[in-house]
This record gives structure tokens, sequence and C-alpha cells, in this order.
């Protein structure tokens, strides 16, 4: 069975293709891609059987290499760093998910219900309405920031911005000089984000609140927020992190 890894992620493709390799040998990896017009261009050349998709990919979303490609893979995996994407999919019974970090056993079944059904229209429909931004966001409340001594609720309008910070997380609040320090991961609370518009990962290290950005220095490829902050945005994120501007 021919297949195509999309991923924007090294590591990611290395898990697949170990997993493969144990589980499923009968799945041949001929190529990986990392980007939506690589994706496309690779999918056309190639043709592979079963497909190994990213959500989120750093020129755009997943599902719109499914509406360039000529011919839909027949058997679609996708894959998301974010639990609510998984959640809502298996909830239509429609399409399969490995969340990131990729399990064993997670990866066994999502491969082996993707070989049993076809993507075909009403599945296509299905992921299209929860990969789109279509599906019920949340509405703005309080995030739990922990701390070794508290948890502090804040609102989460408030939130300026998130810096990783080893095993910690920075949380940078509206007003100068407004931080708080939490010992959980960013991607912990990229997560917790993830059904909210604004928030946008733009560095491996920074993810920010779009409605405080006030200005975008292209040439050094910085976002200036209410606070004076500046952060860096890095080239993979670039071009999403300008197309989400412009959708506020």
């Amino acid at each position: 069975m021919i297949s195509l890894i999309v991923d924007d992620f090294e590591e990611v493709h290395d898990q697949i293709r170990a997993l493969s390799k144990e589980f499923f040998p009968e799945i041949n990896i001929i190529d990986t891609a990392t980007t939506v017009k690589g994706a496309v261009e690779k999918i056309n050349r190639f043709r592979p059987e079963l497909l190994f998709l990213d959500v989120e990919l750093p020129d755009g979303l997943g599902f719109q290499i499914l509406k360039e490609v000529e011919e839909v893979p027949p058997y679609v995996v996708f894959i998301s760093g974010h639990s609510h994407f998984a959640v809502n999919a298996f909830e239509f019974k429609a399409v399969y998910f490995i969340h990131k970090p990729i399990e064993k056993a997670q990866f066994i079944n999502a491969v082996e219900r993707a070989k049993e059904s076809r993507m075909e229209g009403e599945q296509l429909k299905v992921i299209e309405h929860l990969l789109s931004g279509k599906q019920e966001k949340k509405s703005p409340g309080k995030l739990a920031i922990r701390s070794e001594e508290r948890i502090n609720m804040i609102e989460i309008q408030e939130v300026v911005a998130l810096k990783a910070s080893g095993n910690y997380t920075e949380i940078y609040l509206e007003g100068k000089n407004r931080k708080e320090v939490a010992t959980q991961l960013l991607r912990t609370y990229e997560e917790r984000l993830a059904d909210h518009d604004h928030f946008l990962k733009v560095h491996r290290s920074w993810c920010l609140n779009l409605a405080k950005v006030t200005e975008v220095e292209r040439r050094n490829k910085i976002a200036v927020m209410e606070n004076t902050m500046k952060i860096p945005v890095s080239a993979r994120y670039w071009k999403l992190f300008l197309e989400k501007l412009e959708e506020l």
C-alpha cells in the first residue's frame, strides 16, 4: 500500500515510519511533505492509497490539500497536536485521527479504521466542517495558571502571549510588565486555547493573541503587541500568521 506522510515535523515522520514497519509491513511510505503546496504536488505525482495528513501546516490547513489534489487518496489518517479535533472527529465516527504525541495503540486503531472505510463524499463533508473553522468555538472564559504555590484564574481575553521557558510557560498579560509563570509546558496551554480563534503559534517558543497585535515589522518578522512586547514570528508560521491577521 503506497503511503505519503504530510507533517512539518521530522520526528513525526520517523515515528510513523517506525510504527508502520512494526505493525503494518504492507505500508510502503514512498515520500514525505511538510507544506500544503508540497503535499499537493506529491499526491498528484505518486497517487498514494494511504495519506497521513497533519491538520495544521505552516502554509495552511490539511483539508485544503484534499480540495486541491486531482484525486483524493482513498484512505486518510489525520494527525493533530490538538485533542479537540480528535474528540470531535470520533463523535462523528467518520474520520480517523492520531493525536500527537503518537502512541502505538492509537496509531494502530486509526490505521485499521481508516483502511476499513474509503474517503468518500460524506466523510469529506464532515472533515471540512471540523477543519475549516466552522465548528463551534468556545466563548472567552478563564484560564487556570498553575504555579508552585497556587492556581490563578485569569481572563483569557487578557492574555497577550505565551512563551515556552524550559518546563515552564511565561504568560504575558495586558498592561506593562504583567506576567505569570506556570509550571506547565507551553503545549498544554496551546491545547487549552485551541478552540479560541485569536490564539496562534508563531514560533517554536511563542503563542500569541492575534487580537493584541498592533503592528507587524515585515522585514524582521516581528509582531508588536499592545503591551509593547516584540515577538518573533518564524518563517514556517509567517504566511499563516499574516493570513490569520487579515481574517480578524
